[in-house]
């Protein structure tokens, strides 16, 4: 069905135009969150603390200990020199207790002036005086630190007492993972799932609107069938049906209505007449006057375009135009006497496109009027037969030669 498929298309561009804007949404949100993170692991954070030797502290940070290791005899592995100082070996974990990875990071310590680094291992040591700084290396692959992991550094040490404790300073970048971001991850999805919700409505938009246009096209031969039956059982208004389906959508587009009206108006305008079928063929061309008994006869068609249209629903309103098109503005219409917005506006547009065809054109008891005379029986009918607003909408393209007569 013709409204059907129009109804399914408005709710498929509503769904493009949501998708749309939740997938910017989406997409705002996911480079906002990027950006945040961005920033928080450009960022060199500083962990100060003094280390005691073999504690471990409880942490959910970046934490540093140290202890000297015991050899296979059960001893820790120091010895005194002949001077009396002490020599040892240091081992230092750098344990990552966060959800981000360690990078970029330099352990600071602070030792005493005398303090003298024999050896090193899995780091670069320089050493200034009595700070000492450790960086990373590629070659012992602890340049960075995963989460719940560390590294392990070390040097062999001689001060003039055993170490039981060291101020340290670590510098580092903790880079987070942005999937391991709530709202990275619902932006992302929300992005995701938009950008495919609009694909998949873009595609289903295109292929309705070439089922519509072949379908229509369909209909609209159908119409024109219809349309080329009606008027060929009277020979003084063949081509009417045309004429006024043309007219229509000429007023509808100098009405300001949108070309999916126009193209409505038309069709309805086609089939306006369609209960003339009914009428009898000697009243229908009959060359004079009708009888008053003959009259009220030739105002039914409107009631049997309404029968012969009641189950067709290929065209929105199609029935509502062949039935109250005689209707006037001033409710002396037939059939219902209906007045003013009572009457579709489809109707009264065509109301005024039928009396202009019949005005223009030559009928078996008159010939057509003048363009001066149209102009007057148009503005004499303005408020009475003709909505003012359609009337003028017809003056107007008159008076422009839009449609000449």
């Amino acid at each position: 069905m013709k409204n059907k498929r129009k109804k399914i298309i408005t709710r498929v561009k509503v769904w493009i135009k949501v998708s749309l804007a939740f997938a910017v949404i989406g997409l705002a949100g996911l480079l906002s969150v990027k950006i945040v993170i961005d920033i928080e692991n450009s960022k060199l954070l500083h962990f100060e603390n003094k280390m005691i030797c073999g504690l471990q502290p409880e942490s959910d940070r970046v934490n540093v200990t140290y202890l000297i290791p015991v050899r296979s005899d059960g001893q820790k592995n120091c010895w005194q020199q002949d001077d009396g100082s002490w020599g040892a070996q240091y081992d230092f974990y750098i344990s990552n207790n966060t959800s981000a990875t360690v990078k970029q990071w330099c352990l600071n310590l602070s030792l005493s002036d005398n303090a003298r680094i024999d050896s090193s291992w899995n780091g670069v040591f320089i050493q200034n005086e009595g700070n000492v700084s450790v960086t990373s290396t590629e070659e012992a692959s602890n340049t960075e630190i995963i989460p719940t992991g560390n590294v392990k550094v070390g040097f062999v040490l001689y001060t003039d007492e055993l170490l039981d404790s060291i101020d340290f300073t670590l510098v580092c970048k903790l880079y987070k993972n942005f999937f391991e971001n709530f709202w990275f991850v619902f932006f992302l999805c929300l992005s995701g799932l938009s950008l495919l919700t609009f694909a998949v409505c873009v595609i289903l938009y295109f292929l309705l609107k070439k089922q519509s246009a072949a379908s229509d096209a369909q209909i609209m031969e159908l119409i024109k069938l219809c349309a080329r039956f009606i008027d060929t059982r009277d020979q003084y208004t063949r081509m009417h049906s045309a004429h006024v389906a043309e007219y229509s959508k000429q007023i509808a587009k100098v009405m300001g209505k949108d070309a999916d009206f126009q193209e409505h108006i038309f069709f309805l305008g086609m089939l306006h007449d369609i209960g003339k079928v009914l009428i009898p063929r000697e009243i229908l061309c009959k060359a004079a006057r009708l009888d008053d008994e003959e009259w009220e006869e030739m105002k039914l068609h409107t009631l049997y375009g309404a029968e012969v249209l009641e189950d067709f629903n290929g065209v929105e309103n199609i029935r509502e135009a062949a039935l109250y098109h005689h209707e006037r503005f001033d409710g002396n219409g037939y059939i219902f006497g209906l007045k003013g917005e009572e009457i579709p506006l489809e109707a009264r547009i065509i109301c005024v496109a039928d009396a202009f065809d019949a005005m223009a054109t030559d009928r078996s008891y008159r010939k057509h009027l003048s363009k001066e005379k149209i102009l007057e029986e148009l503005e004499k009918a303005r408020g009475l037969q003709f909505d003012p607003e359609v009337a003028d909408a017809m003056i107007k393209l008159i008076n422009t030669n839009e449609i000449p007569c």
